[in-house]
C-alpha cells in the first residue's frame, strides 16, 4: 500500500523524500523515482528535481506505470539507413531491445514494425544499447554479419556522451576502472568484477 504525504512547504522531490522516508538513502530514493513508484497529485513522477508545491499529495509505493510518450511510441526517427545499418534517435525511457518483463515496448520491436511491410517482416541485430533513461544514436544492422563488423570496430570508434550529474568529483580529473559484463537473457549489464567481465575504463 503506498505512503501519503502532504506538502507543507515548497521543495525539491528528492529532498522532499529524502526528509520524510527514514532509513531510506538518496541513491534508493532516486531507484524507486526511476522504478516509477512515485506519484505527485496522482501522477507518475520521476525527476528527482521536480519542485514541489503547497498541499501537493506525494505518494511512494505505487504499482501503476507512468504513461509516458516513450511507453505508447509506436515509431522512431530514423536519422541514417542503407541496406546494411540502420541509426535511429532512442528517446529517453525506452528500452533498446526487450527483457523479461517488457517484450513489445522497445526500440527494436518498435523499429521492426515500423519496416515491415504485410508478412515481409524485417529482420534487425541491435548493435549496441542504450541505458531506458539514456537518449542518443542508436545502431541496428541488417544482418548477423554487419553487425560483427560494426562490433569489431566499437573499440576504436569515437563516441560522444553529454550527461547531466549531481554533485562534482573532488579531484578535477580521474579514472573510473570498473568491469562491465552483458547478461544475454535479461539484456543488462552488470558493473563489478566477474569471470566473464570486460575491462570498462573512464578517463575525465
Amino acid at each position: 500500500m503506498a505512503e501519503k504525504f502532504i506538502v507543507k512547504e515548497r521543495s525539491k522531490l528528492l529532498e522532499f523524500l529524502f526528509n520524510h522516508l527514514t532509513g531510506w538513502s538518496k541513491k534508493t530514493i532516486k531507484q524507486r523515482l526511476q522504478g516509477s513508484s512515485v506519484a505527485v497529485n496522482g501522477e507518475i513522477n520521476t525527476k528527482h528535481d521536480f519542485l514541489l508545491n503547497v498541499d501537493d499529495v506525494v505518494e511512494v509505493g505505487v504499482v501503476k506505470k507512468a504513461s509516458t510518450q516513450a511507453q505508447t511510441l509506436q515509431k522512431l526517427e530514423i536519422i541514417y539507413q542503407d541496406k546494411e545499418i540502420i541509426a535511429i534517435n532512442k528517446p529517453a525511457g525506452l528500452l533498446s531491445v526487450g527483457n523479461t518483463s517488457e517484450s513489445k515496448q522497445h526500440a527494436l520491436a518498435i523499429l521492426r514494425s515500423q519496416l515491415s511491410r504485410g508478412k515481409n517482416k524485417v529482420k534487425l541485430w541491435p548493435v549496441h544499447r542504450l541505458d531506458r533513461d539514456t537518449s542518443g544514436v542508436l545502431l541496428f544492422a541488417t544482418s548477423k554479419e554487419m553487425r560483427e563488423t560494426v562490433m569489431d570496430k566499437w573499440s576504436i570508434s569515437e563516441k560522444i556522451y553529454l550527461a547531466i550529474v549531481e554533485g562534482c568529483p573532488k579531484e578535477k580529473q580521474g579514472t573510473i576502472d570498473q568491469p562491465l559484463r552483458a547478461d544475454e537473457k535479461e539484456y543488462r549489464m552488470h558493473v563489478g568484477k566477474h569471470p566473464n567481465a570486460k575491462p570498462a575504463i573512464t578517463h575525465y
